[in-house]
């Protein structure tokens, strides 16, 4: 990876800059909109069809608090080429890297110069370039989540309840993060889970107080089946990683437009799989039972674009984690590769989605085998004790 990372700074340098550009959103004029264009909806973002968690509306409402109102009267571009503006987007970056940073260090086991080169490939890879160049909250969502993975198991009780927050708040921001606190269920901490709920559903419903308040709930709903409904086919210049878009794809390769009336049955199958693999098979390795709830984060999801693919930076550190590697694991090493590289040649979101796929099939296949040795494990206990009566 660090190759492929050399070359598109190399390619980068003698096509000055275009190379980049190939993996950046395809509109040059749109740099961190997801950003400001967030900000423009103040107190009132569900009439606006926004589809955001109101703690993310919120901490929109709260930045744009800060714009002088003449030059936010003006619109989101007129917003971002401010001083202000300017300024900031510099504090969300810093803060948000900040952020990364300290995660990466509590879940890495390495050496500082180790967690640091890490962290650099980590930054400049595919993703991340994508979601720094959108203003995306995903980037402090990916660190909240590992922040929750660091100290869910933790037997410090304010560390365990901070954990249970971070896991909160990475929700509140993208709802999909939920589906990290089914560890707690696979591990049977019915407690641990009553309380991790308990702040879940407060911070993620309490923050719609300041945006209109309860009232505007059914609206955010209706506004997320909405866009559910329009977003669950790709742009065609927005690169996808969903199964959604995998299905758009496959209709134009083989030219068979009926495949995509199969995707909602796929889709419901492959989820109804990871969660049954999630809660009853215990991976021997600690990466995997992570990288089960992530790919469903990246793929289910209608509208997943490529800065999705930032979450699989965490199951990468838990994997890098393990001291011992097998042949096997330097095919997995591959996986998270396809993922993250920069290529410099236009293959963005082609190879991510090769990788994400290939690695859910490996370990959907090792799940279905664990689930079927369990079972058989169960009928032959049964048969003993059958027997002996």
């Amino acid at each position: 990876m660090s190759f492929i990372l050399f070359c598109t700074v190399i390619s980068s340098i003698i096509t000055y800059g275009k190379s980049v550009n190939r993996i950046l959103f395809y509109d040059t004029n749109d740099t961190y909109m997801d950003f400001f264009n967030s900000l423009m909806f103040e107190d009132k973002p569900y009439e606006n069809k926004v589809i955001y968690p109101p703690l993310a509306n919120l901490f929109y409402y709260f930045a744009s608090s800060f714009i002088p109102r003449d030059i936010y009267n003006q619109g989101s571009f007129a917003v971002r080429s401010s001083q202000m503006g300017r300024f900031i987007m510099g504090i969300y970056i810093t803060f948000s890297t900040l952020l990364f940073v300290y995660a990466v260090f509590k879940v890495k086991k390495d050496s500082l110069e180790e967690n640091i080169i890490l962290i650099l490939i980590l930054l400049l890879s595919s993703p991340f370039l994508y979601l720094l160049e959108r203003g995306n909250l995903i980037f402090l969502t990916c660190s909240f989540i590992m922040l929750y993975l660091y100290g869910y198991n933790s037997d410090k009780t304010l560390i365990k309840h901070l954990s249970f927050i971070s896991l909160s708040i990475a929700a509140a921001f993208k709802i999909y993060p939920t589906i990290f606190g089914f560890l707690l269920l696979k591990e049977k901490r019915w407690k641990d889970a009553g309380i991790c709920i308990v702040y879940g559903v407060s911070i993620f419903i309490l923050p719609i107080v300041f945006l209109g308040g309860f009232s505007k709930f059914p609206l955010f709903i209706n506004n997320i089946l909405n866009a559910t409904k329009t977003e669950g086919l790709s742009h065609p210049r927005r690169i996808q990683l969903s199964i959604a878009n995998l299905f758009n794809t496959l209709s134009k390769i083989i030219n068979f437009e009926d495949i995509k009336h199969y995707c909602s049955i796929v889709t419901i199958l492959i989820l109804a799989i990871g969660i049954i693999i999630l809660l009853f098979v215990n991976y021997k390795e600690k990466w995997k039972n992570i990288a089960i709830p992530t790919l469903l984060m990246i793929s289910i999801p209608s509208f997943s674009y490529i800065y999705s693919m930032a979450y699989i930076a965490i199951p990468l550190i838990y994997f890098l984690n393990d001291e011992e590697f097998s042949k096997k694991d330097k095919i997995i090493l591959s996986f998270f590769i396809l993922m993250l590289a920069p290529f410099p040649i236009k293959v963005t979101g082609y190879v991510e989605s090769l990788g994400l796929y290939a690695m859910m099939f490996m370990l959907y296949k090792e799940g279905i085998i664990l689930i079927f040795e369990k079972l058989k494990n169960v009928r032959n206990i049964e048969n003993k004790y059958l027997n002996k009566e």
